[in-house]
């Protein structure tokens, strides 16, 4: 097997979550086409992480989402990503629940989760169902589903009377075991190994549609909606699993939309509890678009800073970088990063392969702001410096025990959630009824979330 292969398996090994930049559409083609000016230092294919023969910088995970990507079709377009080496990659698709949420794809029971699953099949290692999320209930995006739904014979009045959770929380259930129902049909058995998606707003809604859906036979998880950022959610549901059995086997679980420092070292106290008291490896990722989302919007990332009052990613408008165009960008931003510094905390200077190598004028237009093959380097280094942080917040998060943090460089928050994570599930590997630990998460539960908060 190749070196990709011994990377890959390397921070696996590591038993962390691991973080997965949800790439965009138009970074991953633009990288694939190779369409940089050539006078540049760099080469489309240095901007390829997930290239296993990529001689600057490889990184082996990443989330790809089927609502930017698939076509109404279901074809893959060419892309950094459709190109890659699935031997030494791992790629997690995302449905497109989404982008149909916010209307951005249009939802056509017939053909849409169909079109969806193929896709991911072509793509994906791990694969979410298409679930409606219940985000869309509030902004009233739900609506003309829950219309639709009722018109073809689905009483969701009588739903809601029954459970006391709504109309449009049982449209989107209802929609997403329709099309959990068109996913275990038509699926192709090996093609890709499907996540069952949970969400809800809260408690009784993420345990309603936990037990409406648990029976189905996926091979991992994604937790989306507040369980994203509510941790009380995450471990009363991963104790749900154990009862019930589902823990033994599962290799994957992912958690929806969240990027931050300390929620990454908080999935990892809690994949290293979990591995510790089941004696199963299950892996745990998490995501974001936040690289891709801030080079679009003109900022960039500088670095993190991390100290017992807070922890923090550094961002500065591209616009304002000042200083000479002919500078390396990495100058530029240690200057700017270490001027507004603490002396409390540890700085972590953006050290990326693109502040190294490119000049601030290689980037720019004649307004100051990026260029298109500004852009796409921008992203680059915000996706690697974003990357980086993760790694040195886990890094000085576990510095003195690989179970518990650092006293000294950890914020009280982060820790006494991550040290009771570590009880509730040391206490469930020595065999305290999961009801008791329910009922212990709900005493903490002020505590537990308040790092999402």
């Amino acid at each position: 097997m190749g070196a990709g292969v011994s990377i890959k398996n390397d921070y696996l090994a590591e038993n962390r979550a691991i973080y997965l930049p949800a790439i965009s559409e138009t970074f991953a083609r633009s990288v694939h086409r190779s369409t940089l000016d050539p006078s540049l230092p760099l080469t489309a294919r240095h901007l390829n992480f997930l290239d296993p023969g990529n001689p600057s910088f490889f990184y082996p995970f990443a989330l790809y989402s089927a609502g930017q990507a698939a076509s109404k079709s279901g074809n893959v377009p060419p892309c950094m990503v459709t190109s890659r080496d699935r031997d030494e990659t791992i790629v997690v698709g995302d449905s497109g629940g989404y982008q149909i949420q916010t209307q951005k794809i249009e939802f056509d029971p017939a053909s849409t989760p169909r079109t969806m699953l193929k896709w991911l099949e072509q793509v994906a290692d791990w694969s979410m169902v298409l679930d409606f999320p219940t985000g869309g209930i509030s902004s009233g995006a739900m609506r003309p589903h829950a219309e639709r739904l009722e018109k073809e014979g689905y009483d969701l009045a009588a739903m809601a009377k029954a459970n006391g959770l709504g109309i449009d929380f049982n449209a989107c259930l209802t929609q997403t075991k329709l099309n959990n129902d068109i996913f275990l049909a038509q699926r192709t058995p090996g093609k890709t190994r499907l996540l069952n998606v949970l969400q809800g707003r809260n408690k009784r809604e993420s345990k309603y549609w936990y037990d409406a859906v648990k029976h189905l036979p996926f091979e991992g998880w994604a937790l989306a909606g507040a369980h994203r950022d509510h941790f009380s959610l995450i471990v009363h549901r991963l104790l749900d699993m154990h009862a019930d059995g589902l823990l033994r086997d599962c290799k994957w679980i992912h958690v929806l939309g969240v990027g931050s420092l300390q929620i990454g070292c908080l999935l990892t106290v809690v994949q290293r509890a979990v591995r510790q008291a089941i004696g199963n490896a299950v892996q745990f990722s998490f995501d974001s678009a936040t690289p891709f989302l801030s080079s679009a919007n003109g900022l960039v990332c500088s670095g993190c800073r991390l100290g017992a009052q807070g922890w923090s990613v550094q961002y500065k408008k591209f616009s304002q970088l000042g200083g000479s165009n002919n500078a390396l960008l990495f100058d530029i931003l240690r200057e700017l990063l270490e001027t507004r510094s603490r002396a409390s905390c540890e700085i972590y200077s953006a050290d990326t392969l693109v502040s190294r190598s490119i000049n601030l004028s290689d980037m720019q237009r004649a307004d100051g702001m990026p260029s298109t093959d500004g852009g796409i380097l921008l992203t680059h280094h915000n996706v690697q410096a974003l990357l980086d942080a993760h790694s040195s917040a886990q890094a000085l998060f576990f510095r003195s025990d690989p179970l518990r943090p650092d006293p000294t460089a950890v914020p009280l928050s982060i820790k006494t959630a991550a040290e009771m994570v570590r009880l509730l599930f040391e206490e469930l590997g020595r065999g305290v009824s999961p009801t008791a630990l329910h009922a212990r998460v709900d005493e903490w539960q002020p505590w537990l979330d308040e790092i999402g908060a």
